[in-house]
């Protein structure tokens, strides 16, 4: 049996997403089962990525306890936002221009990780503005024997 995460369960949440602005919270875990990146996958669907936001290790995989800066993501020339070093909590400003959040990164199994707190951060603070926020889910690498 093949596991499905989030990302390849597309004819599920597109439709959610499909003519809104998107802010998706996400790194280099975000591939689907063929190992296409998130990002490409949004903009082959025709949805609107306006804002990128990557947590500890930034977008491309940096080193443990290496700065990650704000950017751009190349090619697509999308806002990339740190929410890793200075600024772990997102503020309201980051999230101007968006009208839902996306949160595609596959967890490490350890619930004191940074991930879980980058997730959290963001819902608390889509929450105050009152923005959706959708989970793409993925299996936990310590098991995931169960999916459902």
């Amino acid at each position: 049996m093949k596991t499905l995460v989030g990302l390849d369960r597309r004819e599920e949440w597109k439709r959610i997403l499909r003519g809104k602005r998107i802010g998706l919270i996400t790194n280099y875990s975000g591939v689907d089962a063929d190992w296409r990146p998130n990002v490409e996958l949004f903009l082959e669907e025709g949805l609107r990525l306006v804002k990128l936001f990557t947590p500890e290790h930034g977008l491309f995989g940096a080193l443990a306890g290496e700065e990650v800066s704000d950017a751009e993501y190349p090619e697509y020339h999308i806002p990339v936002i740190s929410l890793y070093g200075d600024k772990l909590h997102p503020g309201k400003e980051d999230f101007e221009g968006i009208d839902i959040l996306v949160y595609d990164i596959m967890d490490v199994g350890l619930r004191y990780y940074t991930y879980i707190y980058t997730m959290t951060y963001c819902m608390d603070t889509a929450a105050s503005l009152g923005l959706p926020f959708v989970v793409l889910d993925r299996p936990n690498p310590l098991g995931g024997r169960i999916v459902s």
